[in-house]
């Protein structure tokens, strides 16, 4: 698996703090959306109202959920993202949707506010691994890891600080 966190750290440097380093990387997606994408991809191949049909119900909550978590975070949302984590912070940058570069931070959440960070593998080369930053007070803020990238790198990042 790659190791994203020396391209995050290109675009990460102009928003650290005094200090602060960032540790690990990785490219994701904001909870759900993998899911609207491919029904999106399924949708076209459908055509017409088949196609709108495509969309489930359950990928319309998940983008729904993955949406609410990010404002209730304090990030702003976008489906491709990089996720960061520096000695301080949990930073959640936008990607471009055909470089996959990180673009511009969309938000932070300090480390004072994290309980705990941590992941998932799906079991599946078609499902996304899932990365979990559970906030205080019983909050996550989920996203879908990119297979390339090594979601642990960031969990265990976390458990050694």
């Amino acid at each position: 698996m790659g190791d994203y966190t020396p391209k995050l750290s290109k675009v990460a440097g102009d928003h650290l703090q005094p200090g602060e380093r960032l540790i690990a990387g990785i490219r994701a997606m904001s909870k759900g959306s993998t899911g609207a994408i491919i029904a999106g991809a399924a949708g076209a191949v459908a055509g017409g109202a088949a196609g709108m049909a495509v969309a489930s119900k359950a990928t319309e909550k998940a983008v729904g959920e993955g949406r609410s978590q990010s404002e209730g975070a304090g990030v702003e949302h976008a489906a491709q993202v990089a996720v960061g984590l520096t000695d301080q912070r949990v930073l959640v940058f936008k990607r471009s949707p055909l470089s996959g570069k990180a673009k511009e931070l969309l938000g932070a959440v300090p480390l004072s506010d994290v309980a705990n960070i941590s992941g998932a593998d799906s079991g599946s080369k078609l499902k996304p691994d899932t990365l979990t930053v559970h906030l205080n007070g019983g909050s996550l803020l989920e996203f879908e890891a990119v297979k390339a990238d090594d979601y642990n790198s960031v969990v265990q990042a976390y458990a050694g600080l």
